[in-house]
């Protein structure tokens, strides 16, 4: 698959290294199942990615 534009970043789950607003999309496959506490990671990619409106 092709994907024009985009880059793709390896991180910590528990602090993303982006600034606030940063990013549309936020990809995590596989890891979650193995993160006891759900709640920080969400508040991290929330932190991360931008409002819907601000993208458009």
């Amino acid at each position: 698959m092709r994907l024009p534009d985009v880059a793709f970043h390896e991180a910590d789950l528990h602090g993303l290294p982006r600034p606030d607003n940063a990013v549309d999309t936020v990809v995590c496959a596989l890891a979650l199942t193995h993160v006891p506490a759900l709640a920080p990671l969400l508040a991290e990619f929330a932190r991360d990615l931008r409002a819907l409106a601000e993208a458009s």
